[in-house]
């Protein structure tokens, strides 16, 4: 190093070099000068030989979490002197899935495209996604079975030209919060919710039993997987969530049981002795 104490090598994506490369980078590693620091990146640490793993300290980097990359943003927002909604950093926060370079780069194209003030709608249009409302506008036409509430709005989402499975990735996710709710889950910091979403999904809760949504849960799930090979999503969609109204509505295997333990409860006292 020409000024500092150290000389510092990163190697990104280490795991990309050949095994012979590793071999000669061995001896170096093996015996290092004092000066020098080597810094190897890497999300495939399996594909790293034991030779060198063993004589490397090892760190692992968690997924930033949604409410630290949603404060963040909110800063970098007012130093930089522009107006955005709180309600649009989140659906920036759980697209990128912990990456902070991510959400900067969604920013700064969401300030691009955008005038004025920006809100929600902005930030979902970016991102090609519905807002949380949308999903539960679904749910409660599935549980009050209203068919034509169904199409009418899954024909106004994909009028919108929003990704067929990036909406049911969406669905599945509004179902998976919606039951971990309902077992008494605080979702609001594991699912990287607003305080907002989480009322709108309290206010379902009461609609459904756990297991209708996970009959909704699973053949949504089945639909996901069909519609990568599927040339017509509308009618395969349509017919998934209309699927679901039809499992929400038919007597569930709980409510069976529990009539059928009422009616052997109530014979049981019929035939009791005076």
């Amino acid at each position: 190093p020409l000024k500092s104490h150290y000389k510092v090598y990163i190697i990104d994506e280490v795991h990309m070099l050949s095994r012979e490369a590793f071999n000669a980078l061995l001896k170096t590693l093996e015996e290092p000068p004092p000066h020098v620091v080597f810094i190897f990146a890497t999300t495939e640490m399996h594909r790293i030989p034991e030779t060198v793993l063993s004589r490397c300290q090892k760190y692992f980097f968690k997924k930033i979490p949604v409410e630290s990359i949603v404060s963040h943003l909110a800063r970098i927002v007012e130093s930089e002197g522009f107006t955005i909604d709180r309600t649009a950093l989140y659906p920036i926060a759980r697209a990128v899935d912990g990456s902070m370079r991510d959400a900067q780069s969604l920013l700064d194209q969401l300030r691009s495209f955008s005038e004025g003030r920006i809100g929600e709608g902005d930030a979902l249009s970016i991102l090609g996604v519905v807002a949380l409302e949308s999903h539960a506008r679904l749910l409660r036409f599935i549980a009050g079975d209203d068919r034509a509430g169904i199409v009418t709005e899954l024909d106004r989402v994909l009028s919108l030209g929003v990704d067929a499975s990036r909406f049911i990735a969406g669905f599945l996710d509004a179902v998976r919060a919606l039951r971990l709710l309902k077992g008494g889950v605080s979702v609001q910091e594991l699912l990287g919710l607003s305080g907002e979403e989480c009322e709108l999904l309290r206010g379902l809760a009461a609609d459904f039993h756990d297991e209708e949504l996970g009959v909704i849960f699973r053949i949504g799930a089945v639909l996901q997987g069909e519609l990568r090979f599927s040339g017509s999503e509308r009618i395969m969609i349509e017919m998934a969530l209309l699927d679901m109204a039809a499992a929400k509505n038919s007597p569930s295997l709980a409510s069976i049981i529990r009539r059928i333990e009422e009616l052997e409860v109530s014979r049981a006292e019929k035939e009791k002795p005076f």
